[in-house]
């Protein structure tokens, strides 16, 4: 079969006689990238040239042409997943789980724009499948206004209350407003790795949740507190002679829930029926409720092929899972939800309410090439993951390495931001350059993307820089990231950032702190050093004058929450006070700070104009060039 027109194709009944497979020729392919499973959890980028080298398990596939872009989309249809892999000329598709329904199992559009192809695919597989909804369609999670505290890399699985506790009187004891926490792995009345009731470990947590949750908010000042909890119950799900096992039916299965352990573990299954997913749900969130708990992080999602595999069909009992989950989560919590260890499209094709998904395999606190890694990995994921969901870049420590590298990266991300710090390890000089003075994020106004010279190339490799560029409110930002450790210098422009409008812009260098001015395509150099990062801020200059916000911040702009142009000057409100800078092209003759005319200090050399304010919460900023 042979695509060379510029449409949408939806696919279905191509499977070979007798098989689960079948071929499509795909011509003039210059350069892909595919997303694929790397393992039953966890999605990872590839790009090529050569179609015979894309991998198997891959979920979404974007390739480059002469005069445009493709892009083929895998769906799920029934109790089946479509995948696609590369073959000579083409790709090929397979299929698990069983036949497909009379359902499409792939699409496949053509188009003149990566990231408005990209869109216009899903939005199509979106109406079509009616079983998901895209991001913008769904409520945003509050959660991802503030910062937050999980205590998994804090803690692991030896978590109680007074570990808790005594991270929490940390952050309080540095003044710091941490806005929401999560209570990870190692709360629940498990037994290894099966659940045995809905409620918290006793010994761990002698007084119950709910007195812990209650001193998290009311003596330490959280906005919310989280609780983690799996997909399934737990990793291999309920014990079989436990207190859940005399309610539910439970579906007995084997299979290797740690496929990244050196030697296969293949261990016992339990399920609770899908039938009865509603109740389990019904009975875990309620009392979750109960105890004060307003946030979930659910893991292990994607593990329910190994679940089903062989005993009910998988695709159908994701959907119940996923209806059942997502129902409660909304009743109860309003959906605050982050899924997790959940790559996979039959969980992406059911998030009909729910908006936040972890968007890489764990942050792990090691050594910078895992470090550097796990950025490109969430910039690239987010190619696809952006469209149905806010992309969650995980946590990271302020105190282990690449602490500010990750930092950089969070801060434009557009997602949610927390750390995992232990408890008086805490960097604050890094993580307050996140946050205002009330804890809350200053966070771009969308997910993050690669920009379009880097879509197709390993950043992880050779001598180019990741760029990944987002927007804020009044201006946009391109970071450049170093994940190769070879990368140490490139270019930025403002035709990086795709939406960003106007002639002439400042451009304000974070790491650096320095100032240049360039037109909408000219291109300024940036070297990045041993920290292996720049944020580059570009903000349009109007009547000679360009807000910068507060520059003690990694995402300074976002600190802006409306500007006025008038004849003469502008006028500024900041949701902070701090380090505020502006760039005039010219001395100002007069400068108001919240309704009193102040000194100012001015550098006729960069143009930098610069204000200190100790005034916390909303300041205003009046610039007058011609008074």
């Amino acid at each position: 079969m042979n695509i060379n027109n510029n449409s949408g194709f939806f696919y279905s009944d191509i499977l070979n006689a007798g098989t689960d497979t079948a071929e499509i020729k795909i011509h003039g392919v210059k350069r892909w990238l595919a997303l694929y499973n790397c393992n039953v959890y966890w999605m990872v980028p590839a790009v090529g040239s050569s179609l015979c080298d894309i991998p198997s398990h891959t979920q979404y596939l974007l390739w480059k042409t002469e005069d445009g872009f493709g892009i083929a989309l895998p769906l799920i249809s029934g109790d089946s997943k479509a995948s696609l892999n590369g073959i000579d000329g083409g790709i090929s598709i397979s299929i698990q789980g069983g036949n497909p329904d009379d359902d499409p199992i792939l699409y496949i559009e053509y188009g003149k724009n990566p990231y408005e192809l990209t869109k216009s695919a899903m939005k199509v597989v979106s109406d079509k499948l009616g079983s998901f909804k895209l991001r913008e369609e769904k409520h945003s999670p509050e959660f991802a206004d503030y910062l937050g505290w999980c205590t998994w890399d804090a803690f692991y699985g030896a978590v109680d209350e007074q570990k808790v506790i005594s991270g929490l009187e940390s952050f309080k004891n540095a003044g710091f407003p941490l806005g929401f926490m999560i209570l990870d792995d190692g709360s629940w009345d498990a037994y290894y790795d099966y659940l045995n009731s809905a409620h918290s470990h006793p010994e761990k947590f002698p007084r119950g949740l709910k007195a812990l949750i209650d001193d998290a908010k009311q003596v330490y000042g959280l906005k919310r507190f989280g609780v983690w909890h799996c997909f399934e119950g737990y990793w291999a799900g309920i014990k079989p002679d436990g207190e859940l096992a005399k309610t539910y039916k439970l579906i007995e299965n084997e299979g290797n829930i740690r496929p990244w352990e050196a030697e296969e573990h293949i261990s016992k299954l339990y399920l609770i029926d899908p039938e009865q997913a509603e109740d389990f749900y019904e009975e875990m969130h309620s009392y979750l409720h109960s105890q004060g708990a307003d946030m979930l992080k659910i893991d292990g999602q994607s593990a329910m092929d190994l679940f089903t595999f062989g005993k009910i069909g998988q695709g159908s009992a994701m959907k119940k899972y996923q209806q059942a989950m997502q129902k409660s989560a909304q009743k109860y919590f309003g959906g605050e939800v982050i899924h997790c260890m959940s790559n996979s499209i039959d969980v992406a094709y059911n998030m009909q309410i729910t908006n936040c998904w972890r968007n890489s395999y764990d942050y792990a606190p090691s050594d910078m090439k895992s470090q550097r890694e796990h950025i490109y990995i969430n910039a690239m994921n987010a190619m696809w993951s952006s469209m149905f969901s806010l992309p969650d870049w995980d946590m990271f420590q302020s105190h282990s390495a690449g602490a500010e590298f990750h930092a950089a990266a969070r801060a434009i991300s557009g997602g949610p931001v927390y750390i995992c710090d232990y408890p008086g390890k805490q960097d604050f000089d890094i993580i307050w350059r996140l946050i205002t003075s009330d804890g809350k994020t200053l966070r771009c106004v969308q997910p993050a993307l690669p920009s379009a010279d880097c879509i197709f190339e390993d950043c992880r490799y050779g001598s180019k820089l990741l760029k990944i560029f987002n927007m804020n409110k009044y201006s946009g930002v391109v970071g450049v990231f170093d994940c190769s450790s070879e990368a140490k210098r490139g270019t930025v422009s403002a035709s990086d950032i795709v939406g960003l409008n106007g002639d002439s812009f400042c451009v304000y260098s974070v790491k650096k702190r320095s100032i240049a001015t360039a037109s909408a395509n000219e291109s300024i150099e940036v070297s990045v050093g041993d920290e292996g990062y720049e944020l580059a801020h570009f903000i349009p200059i109007v009547n000679g004058i360009a807000p910068i916000g507060l520059t003690d911040k990694f995402n300074c702009p976002a600190a802006i929450t409306a500007l006025e142009y008038f004849d003469g000057g502008c006028r500024i409100e900041l949701s902070d006070g701090g380090e505020i800078g502006i760039y005039c092209k010219t001395k100002p003759e007069q400068v108001a700070l919240n309704g009193k005319s102040i000194d100012f200090e001015y550098s006729d050399e960069s143009g930098l104009l610069k204000i200190n304010s100790s005034v916390t919460g909303k300041n205003t900023v009046v610039i007058n060039t011609d008074a």
